[in-house]
C-alpha cells in the first residue's frame, strides 16, 4: 500500500482485547504481540497462527493475509472487509502441492498423511483441528469465486478438499457443511452441491424436531432449510418451512415476506396451508 509505504508507519485502532467485568484491558501477551510487531520494522515476517483466537489478533484483521496455516501481517489494507484476503499463490501450494520426501530447505506444501485412512484413529482433538485445514480449502475457493471468477478452480479446491479430508472419514458439522454447500451451487457444482445440501436438510430437520424455536442463531435450522429448498426448487418444502416459523413469530413482516414468497413460487394460494410436517428427503 503506497501510503502505508510512504509514510513508513502502519496506523491502526486495537480495540480492547480483554474485558474483565466494566474494565477493559490489554493482557501481557497483547503487550508482547505489540512489542514483536514494532521492533520487526518489517524486516521480519509477521505471522499469526490460524489457531488463534480472534482476540489475539490484536484488531489487525485488515492487515492479514492467509498462507497456510497462518496469517502474514501485511502493509496492506484489505479492500473489501467481506472477502478473506489470501495470498493465493501462497495458499495454492500449500494446498495442493505434496513435495516427495523431506528436506532441510523450504518447499511448500502440506503433507496429507492419515486423514483419507479409516483404519488410523483420530480423536477429539485431530478432528477438531483438522477443520482447520478445511477453512483454508473454503477461504481459497471463496477466493476463486469472487475475486477472480473463475468457477472450475473454485469446483476443483472443494473437490481436493474432499479428496484429501472426506466427510466420510472426518464428520462435518452441518452448520460447516452449509457453507461450502452454497459455495458449490454458486459456481455451478450441482452434483457436489446436491450431496451437502442433502446432508445439511437432514440435519437442520432433526435440529428444529429437536428444537421448533432454534431460529435466532446466526446458522439457524430454518434459514439452511429455506436456501437449500429454494436452490432445489423444493418450494411446497420451503413453504412449509415458513408456515412453521410464521406460527411461533405470528407478527414478524419479514417472516410474513418470506411465507409470500413461497406461496407464490410454489402456486399455493392465499389461504392455503401446506403441511407443516417436514417430509423426509430423497
Amino acid at each position: 500500500d503506497s501510503a502505508i509505504v510512504k509514510n513508513g508507519k502502519l496506523t491502526w485502532t486495537m480495540q480492547v482485547p480483554a474485558q474483565f467485568g466494566d474494565v477493559g484491558a490489554a493482557r501481557v501477551q497483547d503487550l508482547v504481540s505489540l512489542d514483536i510487531i514494532m521492533q520487526s520494522k518489517w524486516k521480519r515476517p509477521i505471522y499469526i497462527a490460524v489457531t488463534c483466537s480472534d482476540d489475539a489478533k490484536l484488531s489487525l484483521d485488515d492487515y492479514l493475509s492467509m498462507e497456510g496455516m497462518a496469517w502474514r501481517l501485511v502493509p496492506k489494507k484489505l479492500f473489501n472487509k467481506n472477502l478473506d484476503y489470501v495470498n493465493e499463490p501462497i495458499l495454492r501450494a500449500q494446498l495442493f502441492n505434496e513435495p516427495d520426501g523431506f528436506s532441510k530447505t523450504y518447499q511448500p506444501g502440506f503433507k496429507w498423511r492419515g486423514l483419507n485412512d479409516k483404519s488410523i484413529y483420530l480423536d477429539d482433538n485431530h478432528l477438531r483441528l483438522t477443520q482447520n485445514y478445511r477453512n483454508s480449502f473454503m477461504r481459497l475457493a471463496i477466493h476463486y469465486l469472487y475475486l477472480e471468477r473463475n468457477n472450475t478452480k473454485v469446483i476443483e479446491t472443494l473437490d481436493r478438499m474432499e479428496k484429501i479430508i472426506p466427510k466420510a472419514n472426518i464428520p462435518m458439522d452441518y452448520r460447516i457443511e452449509h457453507d461450502p454447500a452454497k459455495i458449490y451451487y454458486a459456481a455451478g457444482g450441482m452434483t457436489q452441491y446436491n450431496m451437502y445440501a442433502k446432508d445439511v436438510i437432514a440435519e437442520a430437520k432433526k435440529r428444529i424436531q429437536g428444537n421448533p424455536r432454534e431460529f435466532n442463531s446466526y446458522y439457524n435450522p430454518y434459514d439452511m432449510l429455506l436456501t437449500h429448498y429454494e436452490n432445489l426448487h423444493m418450494y411446497n418444502e420451503a413453504l412449509a418451512v415458513a408456515q412453521q416459523l410464521k406460527s411461533m413469530i405470528p407478527n414478524d413482516p419479514n417472516v410474513d415476506q418470506i411465507v409470500n414468497k413461497f406461496r407464490v413460487l410454489s402456486g399455493a394460494t392465499k389461504n392455503e396451508v401446506v403441511p407443516k410436517k417436514l417430509e423426509k428427503t430423497n
